[in-house]
C-alpha cells in the first residue's frame, strides 16, 4: 500500500503540474486529489505498522 501510494503521490504532482502548464484549472482539482490519496494511503500504513509494535516499541 505504501508503494501505490508514493505512486499516487508522485504521478498526481506530475499531472498537476503539466496540467498547470496547459492552463486547465478544473482538472488541476482532480490531480491535486490524486495526490492527497497518495499521501493518505501512506499515512495509513506507517500508522498501521506503527501500531503493529509491541507497547514498549511505539514511540
Amino acid at each position: 500500500m505504501t508503494v501505490l501510494g508514493a505512486e499516487l503521490f508522485f504521478w498526481g504532482r506530475f499531472a498537476y503540474a503539466l496540467i498547470y502548464l496547459a492552463g486547465w484549472p478544473w482538472l488541476r482539482t482532480l490531480a491535486w486529489f490524486v495526490s492527497v490519496v497518495g499521501m493518505v494511503l501512506m499515512a495509513v500504513q506507517l500508522n498501521s505498522s506503527r501500531m503493529s509494535l509491541p507497547p514498549g516499541q511505539r514511540q
